[in-house]
């Protein structure tokens, strides 16, 4: 993004949405951070003025959280971070050169999946509704995604992690982290410059593979890595040496949005209390204890100190605790269409539960509507599945349960409350009745990074909503539309709808009765902060 004029592009994607629905939503969710964030302010004026002697104990327990935590520094250890180079984009342009010196995105005029370097340095970028990204930059191309072709290449790639590392962690189609320190000592490579020529190895496999580049960041721990990968990109990499003060010379430039798991609304709320960059959170760090829970403070208080995982999960505790998958498309109504999508990902869930040696208990079906409305259904098996026929045979009734959901332009699937070892304890249930049987720990499952239940990917994709606040597919008797919110809301509707013969009509009480299944509750801001 060097050279861009920042104020232009906003100018730009301001005037090309400001009247739209994406717009609006966009404006709900800044409504939603700036109430927050004043709400933080004030609870922190509220604390300060608690006086001195609290603010002292406080500041002493932050203080010796820090001092136990520098304790954790593992720098032994290597982890090489591979992030193929625009990926979706990089296919499309092997396989038609022509497009190679021009501005492209994967996707269509609703919605951008990826873009290659040209167009983003006119500021397109994925996520992007494809009428603004053609505002930002007249010349852009869109090319039609292939996730078919996608998955093929993909598929190459992670065969060559496998490897290096037969437990890597893979962070989609195109990211991987890998533990390389077994690798590195059984060729007599743990140096400085074994480490750095391990990496340019893989990449050279990856573009021998498959003629796409790859980037990558190589470090002490899983997080640092992660970083480090995107500064040397495109078609490079960095490596950070194993030294604390190279690791916070480093780790404090850095902003916190480059932290993994911090998130565009994280990053605002932070922002607004003076933390931009990572350096920040320390000098701060008073502040923030006054309005994020433990959970995060932990994750924010760690992350400035460059501190991440070292190790692979060594047991259930410290699995993730889902996968998933979404994707987003041109707006579409066709049940069959969207259908298919959904069989597709559930092919998918079903091969990562298999690589994963897991099983999932519960199903959450997403959809974000035209409107840019997210509405989740979700159900709990009354068995552990694994095996695709369940998981379709799920995911499909969650979908058919949604309907009628009008035109859609996201759909997701979610494997939740995940179960590991399934294959060993199906060999120990094939095992002599004689035999003792080991008992499973109860289980419990944090984030992939730093070991948190930060989530903020999920606030960004989802509209905030009341707590406690039942959405519902609810008809208006006066238009006869089909909407998606409470009761409340409907009924708001309805008293100010006119029906086709133009008379208003009162608001209607909606009695679904003990049939009617619970509907998500919306995730809301505080579950993410300290709740007072």
């Amino acid at each position: 993004m060097k050279g861009i004029n920042r104020d232009k592009i906003d100018r730009i994607i301001y005037e090309a949405s400001k009247n739209t629905d994406y717009f609006k939503h966009e404006q709900h969710k800044i409504d939603q951070i700036k109430k927050k964030a004043n709400s933080m302010k004030n609870e922190i004026q509220k604390n300060i003025a608690k006086g001195p002697r609290y603010i002292k104990v406080r500041s002493d327990e932050i203080d010796q959280k820090l001092r136990d935590y520098e304790k954790e520094r593992e720098l032994s250890e290597t982890w090489i971070h591979i992030d193929m180079d625009m990926f979706y984009a990089s296919v499309e342009i092997r396989d038609n050169p022509e497009l190679a010196d021009k501005p492209i995105a994967v996707g269509d005029y609703q919605m951008i999946t990826t873009a290659n370097y040209i167009a983003r340095r006119f500021g397109v970028r994925s996520a992007m509704p494809g009428f603004i990204g053609q505002r930002l930059c007249p010349d852009l191309i869109f090319v039609p995604p292939n996730f078919s072709k996608y998955h093929c290449e993909g598929e190459k790639i992670r065969e060559i992690f496998k490897e290096y590392d037969q437990s890597f962690e893979s962070l989609g189609l195109d990211e991987a982290s890998l533990w390389v320190t077994p690798v590195l000592k059984d060729r007599g490579l743990d140096t400085h410059e074994g480490r750095q020529a391990l990496a340019n190895e893989i990449r050279e496999k990856i573009f021998t593979s498959t003629q796409l580049t790859a980037s990558a960041g190589i470090a002490s721990n899983k997080l640092l890595a992660k970083m480090a990968t995107e500064i040397n990109k495109p078609n490079g990499q960095f490596y950070l040496q194993p030294e604390k003060a190279a690791i916070i010379d480093f780790i404090e430039k850095q902003n916190v949005r480059k932290v993994p798991g911090c998130g565009k609304v994280l990053e605002k709320l932070l922002n607004e209390l003076g933390v931009k960059k990572c350096q920040d959170i320390l000098k701060k760090k008073l502040e923030i204890s006054f309005v994020f829970n433990e959970t995060s403070l932990v994750f924010l208080l760690k992350s400035a100190l460059g501190l991440g995982p070292t190790h692979h999960p060594q047991s259930a505790s410290e699995e993730h605790k889902s996968v998933s998958i979404s994707r987003t498309f041109p707006p579409t109504g066709n049940l069959q269409e969207i259908e298919e999508k959904l069989k597709s990902f559930c092919e998918t869930i079903a091969k990562e539960l298999e690589e994963k040696d897991a099983e999932c208990k519960n199903l959450t079906v997403t959809i974000k509507t035209l409107n840019y409305e997210v509405i989740n259904r979700s159900e709990t098996s009354k068995k552990f599945i694994h095996k695709l026929e369940d998981i379709t045979k799920l995911a499909l009734k969650q979908l058919e349960l949604l309907s009628p959901i009008g035109q859609i332009r996201l759909l997701g699937l979610k494997a939740n409350n995940l179960s590991y070892g399934r294959q060993k304890r199906k060999s120990q249930n094939n095992r002599s009745i004689s035999e003792p049987q080991q008992k499973t720990s109860k289980e419990e499952f944090v984030n992939s990074f730093l070991h948190t239940s930060i989530k903020p990917d999920k606030m960004e994709n989802e509209e905030p909503k009341p707590s406690g606040v039942k959405l519902m597919r609810l008809q208006c008797p006066n238009c006869g539309e089909w909407y998606t919110m409470s009761e409340y809301r409907m009924n708001i509707h309805i008293s100010s709808c006119n029906g086709e013969d133009g008379e208003k009509r009162k608001s209607i009480s909606l009695d679904f009765g003990s049939k009617n299944k619970k509907a998500n509750k919306g995730l809301t801001l505080d579950h993410f902060f300290a709740r007072k």
